[in-house]
């Protein structure tokens, strides 16, 4: 061969430089080694032109080149005049594969991805589809728009795979949630050490009972969860007392300790409840007797709780001798006993309404009435039953009465005193009265 052997042809987008051969009874023509696609070099390849005008590819056509973090072999490949190289199939992000992915090199350099480039993946226990994306020279996989904790939805997140396999979470992590008839409360979607999960922003209340370093967690399949700060202490009826925050049937209350003293009076079982709007009530064994000074036996006292007052009441027949009572007995917060009970007797012939009365272990009972004795009125003279069933009786009115005081002009003349009479009672007098 002589003359001009050199020229220049475009393939594959390229325009490549080749000379002329004839060897082994063969013409063809070959291009200088090194074909580069943009940045991307195969620096031991080159073109290749038959003599019936075929150009194939010779030399090192294999070459492994850094994608968006991934060292890759690709092959330089020449079909239907499109010259490009490409990676073998399966590009893995970490433990996460897309088995049938592969990145492709344009002549100009430019890298895409084909193949199958969606894929599921377990993230912390929940199947989401991801699809592999190559932009701006960074790989990775996002999963669509929407992340689902059970019934707990944050539809702007989405799940992000670096290339080197990290988890992630991008998008608008917000989102307020009612939770088991709670006001609603703002949570925040994070996913950390392989665990998604959705913790609120802010404390809990339960109506005016606040526990603020509390939190809400919403696990990845939605179950809820309580963290931090679950015990607080609250004044109830004048005792102050230790709660727990819970969660239980999907309902939030807090739980006091087990045992509620009224002084010296214990219901060692009863404890107070506290609902998810603030409610409170009793819970557990509310019924305990107790020996009560001046009563022989054992008295069966309830615990309540009403329009915050905590008391316990029991009841029974009270005697003071030969005079019942119905009588409601009362333990306050401090312990102190009161008792109440009326009833109507005949006291020598007059019908007298009689209050119980309890104090220092000691019962008795009181009447106030308007008593008449040999025609000086007693107004509200007070009678009294003893704890062993005796009467007496209190008062004064005056009493005015006439006297003999003769004079030499008149032996017959009668003179008035006035005095102050003192109501009594005995049981074979009846009531009289001394002066």
């Amino acid at each position: 061969l002589t003359g001009g052997l050199n020229n220049n042809f475009t393939l594959g987008g390229l325009n490549l430089a080749f000379v002329l051969k004839y060897q082994n009874n063969q013409f063809f023509a070959e291009g200088t080694s090194g074909i580069s696609l943009g940045s991307y070099n195969f620096s031991n390849a080159r073109f290749k032109i038959s003599s019936s005008g075929t150009p194939t590819l010779e030399g090192t056509l294999t070459q492994p080149f850094n994608i968006g973090g991934l060292l890759s072999n690709f092959t330089l490949k020449y079909q239907n005049n499109a010259l490009f190289a490409e990676g073998a199939s399966s590009i893995s992000l970490g433990a996460y594969s897309f088995s049938s992915a592969k990145f492709k090199i344009s002549s100009s350099g430019a890298v895409s991805l084909e193949g199958g480039i969606t894929n599921n993946f377990i993230i912390s226990g929940i199947n989401t589809a991801f699809t592999l994306k190559y932009e701006n020279n960074e790989l990775f996989a996002e999963s669509a728009l929407g992340i689902s904790l059970g019934n707990y939805n944050f539809p702007q997140a989405r799940f992000k795979i670096s290339s080197s396999g990290a988890v992630s979470l991008l998008g608008n992590l917000t989102n307020a949630f009612s939770i088991a008839g709670l006001n609603p409360i703002q949570f925040n979607l994070k996913y950390e050490n392989g665990i998604l999960y959705a913790i609120a922003a802010s404390g809990i209340n339960l109506g005016n009972y606040g526990f603020d370093a509390a939190r809400i967690k919403i696990a990845s399949h939605g179950d809820i969860v309580l963290t931090g700060g679950l015990n607080n202490n609250f004044t109830l009826g004048g005792l102050n007392l230790a709660f727990v925050l819970k969660y239980q049937n999907n309902q939030f209350f807090a739980e006091g300790t087990s045992g509620i003293s009224l002084g010296s009076y214990n219901f060692p079982e009863a404890k107070f409840r506290i609902s998810s709007v603030g409610l409170v009530s009793l819970v557990g064994n509310l019924v305990n007797n107790f020996s009560l000074p001046g009563i022989s036996s054992l008295l069966p006292f309830t615990l309540t709780y009403n329009n915050g007052v905590i008391r316990a009441t029991g009841s029974r027949v009270v005697s003071l001798g030969n005079y019942s009572f119905n009588a409601s007995f009362s333990i306050d917060s401090n312990g102190n006993v009161t008792v109440s009970g009326s009833n109507t007797f005949n006291i020598s012939g007059r019908s007298i309404g009689f209050n119980l009365h309890y104090a220092n272990g000691v019962f008795s009972a009181v009447g106030n009435t308007n008593i008449a004795v040999a025609g000086v009125n007693f107004s509200n003279a007070t009678v009294t039953i003893s704890s062993n069933g005796t009467l007496d009786a209190s008062g004064t009115a005056s009493y005015t009465y006439a006297y003999a005081c003769p004079t030499w002009e008149n032996p017959l003349q009668t003179c008035n005193n006035t005095v102050t009479a003192t109501l009594h009672y005995s049981s074979l007098q009846g009531f009289y009265f001394t002066y």
